[in-house]
């Protein structure tokens, strides 16, 4: 009669094993299943025809700071871009902040965010006093959809003459 109490408490111990095994697999679907529910599908791409370049610009070699004038020759408005300078002297690329502290700038009209139409023009200004003399500014345009897109296609480079 011990040989078969010993046998049942051996079996109980394997089905608590099995169990575990079951509820802990279960568990890690469950968590998988909700993971991939939160990730998105797709990411979000910018259109092939946006097209943000400069138009002109101008320097202040005095208070430091670089008027830009921009263009939407695309198809589809642009929310905003990130600009990148290049300076004489290290050589090294900047992203230049925005007034909130990111390195996104908006396009902004009467203090509310607004979107450049096809055409429309905007100049910002930026203080590039901490820079040095500046040589080349790249701009990148971004749509906001679900979040900021940015637009890898449409990087644009200009030189830059009279930023000392």
């Amino acid at each position: 009669m011990k040989r078969k109490m010993r046998n049942k408490r051996g079996v109980s111990i394997i089905v608590g094993y099995v169990l575990l095994v079951v509820i802990a697999l279960s568990l890690s679907l469950l968590v998988y299943a909700w993971l991939k529910s939160q990730i998105p599908r797709e990411r979000e791409k910018c259109p092939e025809s946006i097209s943000l370049i400069i138009e002109d610009y101008s320097c202040d070699k005095r208070g430091k700071t670089l008027d830009i004038t921009f263009q939407n020759k695309g198809l589809f408005n642009v929310n905003g871009f990130i600009i990148r300078i290049r300076n004489v002297s290290d050589g090294k690329t900047y992203t230049l902040e925005s007034g909130g502290g990111g390195i996104e700038n908006f396009f902004v009209e009467a203090g509310k965010l607004k979107a450049l139409k096809p055409n429309e023009k905007a100049t910002q200004q930026f203080s590039y006093s901490k820079y040095g003399r500046l040589v080349e500014i790249e701009i990148e345009p971004f749509i906001t959809e679900q979040g900021i897109v940015l637009c890898e296609n449409a990087i644009i480079s200009q030189e830059i003459v009279g930023c000392d």
